[in-house]
């Protein structure tokens, strides 16, 4: 899904080259193109997909849920609501956003040795800056953000 996209820039740049030759880099432009369309159904399909699997599963939790529910006589209705409507949401939410707990550090190696084959050790000093302001961004939603929000 995200690998069209990486190779999208690679390409450019043999086009871009090309365009300093006298030959037309027709053979570029179409695999840009073959790129671009195969990223827009692999994207929609993806999608599609996941979505799917986290409807069923949250059908799968609400009918665990109501089951459990009817053993039970007690249970206040409110609690229930709140279980079937807010709660179960986030299976649907969480489905989509899964992929990216491996895919991410995939496309972050792949990135990094690209980056490395065209830049050499430089590359070194722009994946720091990234590990570094991702700890910082992440360190500034979990302690000063709240803090910030307390005060407004």
């Amino acid at each position: 899904m995200d690998y069209s996209r990486i190779i999208q820039p690679i390409l450019l740049g043999f086009m871009i080259d090309k365009l300093k030759g006298s030959t037309p880099p027709y053979l570029e432009a179409g695999l840009i193109i073959l790129c671009s369309i195969l990223n827009v159904f692999t994207t929609h399909w993806f999608y599609f997909s996941v979505q799917h699997v986290g409807m069923r599963v949250r059908v799968a939790c609400s009918c665990l849920i109501y089951r459990k529910c009817l053993r039970q006589l007690e249970s206040p209705e409110g609690k229930l609501l709140n279980l079937l409507s807010t709660d179960v949401q986030r299976f649907d939410q969480s489905s989509v956003y899964l992929h990216y707990l491996w895919i991410g550090p995939v496309n972050l190696i792949l990135v990094f040795s690209i980056l490395y084959y065209y830049y050499g050790t430089a590359s070194f000093i722009g994946f720091t800056f990234l590990v570094l302001f991702t700890v910082l961004q992440g360190n500034f939603i979990i302690h000063i953000l709240p803090q910030l929000f307390c005060i407004i």
